[in-house]
C-alpha cells in the first residue's frame, strides 16, 4: 500500500470528520443556549403573569381602603369600632395639617392596641414627610395615596395612607391578612409529582413566604428568572426554577442535528474511500505502465546494442569510394545512438520511480567522459552546423560514476542539438572546485523563458513555443539530469545568460579516496 496515498486518505477523512464533529459540538452548544434562552423567556412570561396577579390583589386592597367613608369626621369610639370590623386594618391614625398625630394621641385615653401602635411607629417617626415627597410645596409621591413598609419584629409591616382634605389618614394593615390575600391570588401547588417548575415567593429578609410547583432544584442551581413585585412588595422577589427536561424540550432536540452530522460524516468517509480506491487503481495502472515500458526498454536494449556494434564494424569495412552506403550507415549509427539515449533515459526514469538508481563511483577522468560523449555527437552536430567549443579543466582522476556523468552530458548535448541548433554554437566548460566537479553547457539558441527555468526540470514538461514546436522528445531529459546530479551529491540549475541557455551541473567528484559501490 502506498504510504503517501494512505496519509492523504487519512487527511481527507480525518480533517472533514473532525471539522464536522467540531461544528456539531458548536451547533449543539448553540442549540442548548437557544433552548435555555427560550426557557428563560418562558419563565419570565410566567413571572409577569404572576406579578400581574399580585398587582391585582394589591389594587383590590387599595380600592377597598380608598372606598371607606371619611375617617376624619368619626369619633374615637367610632374609629375603634370601625377598626375592629375591617379584616385588613390593624390600626388607624390621623395626621393633622400641621403634622401632629391627632389620633391616637396622648391627649386621649389610649387602649392597649393604640399604645402598642405608638411604640411600633416610634422608630419610624410618623410625619407627613414620611409619605409626601415635598410637603412644603404640596407635592406627593402618588395621586393622593400610597404605601409605606418597614421591617419590625417578625417581618414586614404595611401602612396605606390617603389624603382627606388637608389631613393624612393612615391604616396600619394586618400583615397576615395582606399576605394571605396575596397568596390566595397565586397558583396552587400541583398535586401530581414531577412538575417541571418551582416558583418561590421570598420576603425582603430572604425567607420563603409561599411556593408552588414540585420540582426540586439543586442547592447551587440558579433560578431561570427572578422578578420583583411592585409597591408595597418591592423588597420581595419571586424565583422561578425550571427542570433541565423542560429546558431540553423547549428546543428542537439534538437528534436531527446528530443525524445530519452522521450522514455528512458517512458521506465524507464514503467519498474518501472512493477517491482512495480510484487513486490506488490509477497508481497501480501507472506502475504497471512504467513496468511495461521498463521491460520493453530492456528488451530493446540488447538488439539495439547489436545493431550499433555491427553498424560501426560495417563502417570500417566499407570501401571509401562508396559514399552513399557510408551515409546510410552513418544514419543507422546516429539513429541507433539516439535510440540508445532515449532507452537509457526511460530506464533511468523507471528506476527512479521504482527502486532507485544505482550509484557506482570509480576512478575516472571527467574530461575524458565529456570528450567521448561529444565525439559520439559530432556527426549530428556537424550535420546541423553546430560548432563545439571545449574548455576542459577537470582532467585529474576523480572518483565518480561514469555512467551517470555520461548520461548527464549526453542529455545536455542532445538538448542543444534538438532545441538550440539555430544558434550554431555549443560550449562545454569543466573545472574542479574542491571536492566537486563543475560542468557548464552553453548554447546560443532561443533560450528558456525566465518563468520556465525551474519548470523545465519537471518530468514531461515541454515548452509550447518555437523552442519545442515540431521537435520530438519525451520531456524527461532535464528532469533526469537534475535527478542524476542529486544522486551524485550535486545539483543542476539554469544560470542567467545574455544569449541562449547556460546550464550548470555540480556533482561530487572527490580525489584520492576509495568509494564502495552503493545503491540508492
Amino acid at each position: 500500500m502506498n504510504k503517501k496515498l494512505l496519509i492523504v486518505f487519512l487527511i481527507l477523512t480525518i480533517i472533514p470528520v473532525s471539522l464536522l464533529g467540531w461544528l456539531g459540538f458548536v451547533s449543539s452548544r448553540m442549540e442548548k443556549d437557544r433552548a435555555l434562552e427560550r426557557a428563560f423567556e418562558l419563565a419570565a412570561g410566567k413571572l409577569e403573569n404572576i406579578n400581574l396577579q399580585i398587582r391585582n390583589t394589591i389594587s383590590g386592597i387599595e380600592n377597598e381602603l380608598l372606598g371607606l367613608p371619611g375617617i376624619s369626621d368619626l369619633s374615637v369610639d367610632e374609629i375603634r369600632g370601625f377598626t375592629r370590623k375591617n379584616r385588613f386594618i390593624r390600626q388607624v391614625f390621623i395626621l393633622s395639617e400641621d403634622g401632629t398625630l391627632r389620633y391616637p394621641a396622648d391627649s386621649i385615653p389610649l387602649s392597649g392596641q393604640e399604645r402598642d401602635f405608638l411604640a411600633r411607629v416610634k422608630e419610624i417617626g410618623i410625619s407627613p414627610g414620611l409619605f409626601l415627597i415635598n410637603p412644603e410645596e404640596g407635592e406627593t409621591g402618588s395621586p393622593g395615596f400610597g404605601w409605606y413598609t418597614w421591617y419590625l419584629g417578625e417581618g414586614v409591616n404595611f401602612i396605606f395612607w390617603k389624603m382627606e382634605g388637608e389631613e393624612i389618614i393612615g391604616f396600619e394593615l394586618n400583615r397576615s391578612a395582606v399576605i394571605s390575600a396575596v397568596i390566595r391570588g397565586l397558583p396552587d401547588t400541583p398535586l401530581e409529582k414531577g412538575s417541571s417548575f418551582l416558583a418561590v415567593l421570598k420576603d425582603g429578609l430572604g425567607r420563603t413566604v409561599y411556593q408552588w410547583g414540585s420540582y426540586k432544584p439543586r442547592e447551587e442551581e440558579t433560578a431561570a428568572a427572578v422578578i420583583t413585585p411592585e409597591d408595597p412588595l418591592e423588597a420581595w422577589h419571586i424565583h422561578y426554577f425550571l427542570s433541565p427536561r423542560t429546558v431540553a424540550d423547549s428546543g428542537t432536540g439534538p437528534l436531527p442535528l446528530y443525524l445530519s452530522i452522521a450522514a455528512a460524516v458517512l458521506g465524507t468517509i464514503g467519498l474518501s474511500v472512493f477517491l482512495y480506491r480510484e487513486s490506488t487503481r490509477e497508481v497501480r495502472d501507472a506502475y504497471q505502465k512504467v513496468s511495461f515500458v521498463n521491460q520493453v526498454s530492456h528488451e530493446l536494449k540488447t538488439p539495439l546494442t547489436n545493431i550499433r556494434m555491427y553498424a560501426e564494424l560495417l563502417e570500417n569495412r566499407l570501401p571509401a569510394e562508396d559514399e552513399k552506403a557510408a551515409d546510410y550507415l552513418g544514419i543507422v549509427t546516429a539513429e541507433s545512438r539516439r535510440l540508445s539515449r532515449l532507452i537509457a533515459n526511460v530506464l533511468t526514469f523507471a528506476k527512479e520511480k521504482k527502486s532507485g538508481i544505482s550509484f557506482n563511483p570509480a576512478e575516472i577522468s571527467v574530461d575524458d567522459v565529456v570528450q567521448t560523449v561529444l565525439n559520439n555527437f559530432r556527426p549530428v552536430l556537424q550535420e546541423k552546423g553546430i560548432i563545439a567549443e571545449l574548455d576542459l579543466n577537470c582532467g585529474e582522476p576523480v572518483f565518480a560514476d561514469r555512467d551517470i556523468i555520461d548520461q548527464i552530458i549526453s542529455n545536455l548535448i542532445s538538448n542543444v542539438e534538438k532545441y538550440a541548433s539555430s544558434g550554431k554554437y555549443l560550449k562545454i566548460h569543466t573545472m574542479q572546485e574542491g571536492n566537486t566537479a563543475v560542468v557548464t553547457v552553453q548554447d546560443k539558441g532561443p533560450g528558456i523563458p525566465r518563468g520556465s527555468k525551474e519548470k523545465v526540470f519537471q518530468p514531461f514538461y515541454r515548452l509550447s513555443n518555437k523552442l519545442t514546436d515540431g521537435v520530438s522528445g519525451t520531456g524527461i531529459g532535464l528532469s533526469i539530469v537534475r535527478t542524476l546530479a542529486g544522486i551524485h551529491g550535486g545539483s543542476a540549475k539554469i544560470l542567467p545568460s545574455e544569449q541562449g541557455t547556460l546550464i550548470k551541473i555540480i556533482f561530487r567528484a572527490e580525489k584520492g579516496r576509495n568509494h564502495e559501490n552503493t545503491g540508492s
